[in-house]
């Protein structure tokens, strides 16, 4: 687990960190929060407790797990927790890579600004006029 705090913000990254092991950090450290939350083993049921989401209120919730993953990351019940705790998330199965500064108001979505050669589209032709029909 890393925390890192600035003056206009700070992040939590978990790793795979499990509830047992989130109730421990609760006790440790009550004053523990953190404005962007990179979700706690990729969004599992196996972590995310209420305990632990109502210490550390998060602004954003940041989900890294991959479209379509076998273990079905993140859990529905856990996303459910994050929703009706207020908290904001962006997931990289959607967004790509996730870019937050504390300076922003909001992360940007990777896959939104930059476009690759698989989203080519080809160009739209110009419209020529028609040629005017002539007798000669």
């Amino acid at each position: 687990m890393l925390w890192v705090q600035g003056r206009q913000g700070s992040v939590l990254l978990t790793g795979d960190l499990s509830a047992r092991f989130e109730a421990q950090l609760v006790r440790a450290y009550p004053q523990l929060r953190a404005t962007v939350l990179l979700a706690p083993h990729h969004g599992s049921k196996t972590s995310s407790s209420l305990a632990f989401l109502q210490t550390v209120q998060p602004q954003w919730v940041f989900i890294q797990a991959g479209y379509r993953n076998r273990y079905q990351h993140p859990a529905p019940v856990v996303m459910a927790r994050y929703e009706a705790l207020g908290f904001q998330t962006k997931a990289t199965a959607s967004c790509g890579a996730i870019r937050w500064q504390s300076t922003d108001a909001a992360p940007s979505c990777y896959r939104a600004q930059v476009r690759h050669h698989w989203h080519w589209q080809a160009p739209v032709a110009p419209k020529t006029p028609q040629a005017e029909e002539t007798d000669f």
